[in-house]
């Protein structure tokens, strides 16, 4: 029987419409936290295909057809998926590879460009006849002990302090509602110290967001854009280490947006984006596996897996100087929605783009 050529061109604008369609109906912090709980859960994968598994209903853990066969199964033999069952479909780059010779010294360069991406399908773990015989990662201990914050807090403040910037505890007085504040020009950060733990080292993970998100360059004269991204990064990074953080995140989203369904994706992958990023960094310092994922050690390593996308980090955009006070943390603070004005879009130079970009 002759094999069928897939036209991947047209898969990538299936696939991308059914995720702007999906994002721009989100109008709850609800719905927005759930889609990012669900995206974060597929960490071995690249923020872009972690939100294509989650608007596609993946559940559990995520394999190819080849490697889910070899992972042992709860009725006694390995894993298969269930006849009729159709594969989730997932970006993976395609790299050309050249090389250049040196004329005076005859020595070779290799270099690799992305030419562009082709799908490729996934299951995941509800689409098995069984589900695969492995534990659930644990929680580290350090992260279960009376003082586990103790060590996620002076991780950020180590991280926050190499940077440059001073972390302290301070004194509020009654008309001071904020819980956490950035200063640009000072380049401290400040967070109230009459919080009661939880709170605290969500409020100093929020404060690590936007340093780490450059929202002193980035997203100039954007609040309410900059707060979500924050908060959802402060979510995801307590949900990661044990704290949950619900009550406290995001408490009005209904609107931020104003109804821009790629505001919205493009804001999804930055948070994804510098999560993963944040938890590469927590992970060493601690000396701990935050995101322990069993499926990893069960699926042997070869050259079939799955490439995971290129990560391309938000560039900072030519601002004029900023104003002093570039974030103040407020508690229940209602976003009214966006601003009139956007930035310009950049080029069209597939080496400098984000993977959201290219697929346009």
């Amino acid at each position: 029987m002759k094999r069928q050529r897939v036209d991947h061109a047209a898969v990538i604008d299936e696939l991308h419409a059914q995720l702007a369609e999906r994002v721009g109906a989100m109008t709850s912090t609800d719905e927005w936290l759930a889609y990012l709980d669900a995206a974060r859960a597929f960490h071995r994968y690249s923020p872009q295909n972690q939100m294509l598994l989650a608007l596609q209903g993946a559940e559990g853990y995520v394999a190819s057809y080849r490697n889910w066969t070899r992972i042992p199964a709860t009725d006694g033999g390995t894993c298969q998926v269930a006849k009729g069952e159709k594969g989730l479909a997932i970006l993976a780059p395609m790299i050309s590879k050249s090389v250049e010779v040196d004329d005076d010294t005859g020595e070779e360069t290799s270099r690799e460009r992305l030419r562009g991406f082709r799908t490729v399908r996934v299951f995941h773990q509800g689409q098995l006849v069984s589900p695969p015989a492995i534990p659930e990662p644990q929680m580290p201990e350090l992260l279960t002990g009376p003082n586990r914050w103790q060590h996620v807090w002076s991780a950020v403040v180590g991280q926050l302090e190499d940077d440059g910037y001073t972390v302290s505890l301070h004194s509020r007085s009654p008309i001071e509602k904020w819980n956490g504040m950035t200063t640009w020009g000072e380049r401290s950060v400040k967070v109230a110290d009459d919080l009661e733990p939880p709170q605290r080292i969500k409020t100093l993970l929020h404060e690590w967001a936007h340093v780490q998100l450059d929202h002193e360059h980035r997203l100039t004269g954007e609040r309410d854009i900059k707060e979500v991204e924050a908060e959802s990064v402060a979510y995801l990074l307590s949900q990661t280490i044990g704290l949950d953080s619900q009550s406290y995140s995001i408490p009005y989203v209904t609107g931020w947006a104003g109804g821009d369904a790629e505001l919205v994706q493009s804001t999804a992958e930055a948070v994804l984006t510098t999560t993963k990023r944040l938890v590469d960094i927590l992970e060493s310092d601690l000396g701990i596996e935050l995101t322990p994922d069993a499926l990893d050690h069960a699926t042997p390593v070869d050259g079939d897996n799955v490439t995971a996308l290129p990560i391309q980090e938000p560039q900072p955009a030519e601002v004029t100087t900023p104003a002093s006070v570039a974030h103040v943390d407020q508690p229940s603070l209602p976003i009214d929605g966006m601003p009139a004005e956007r930035s310009a879009r950049p080029g069209l130079d597939p080496a400098t783009m984000t993977d959201s970009e290219f697929v346009l």
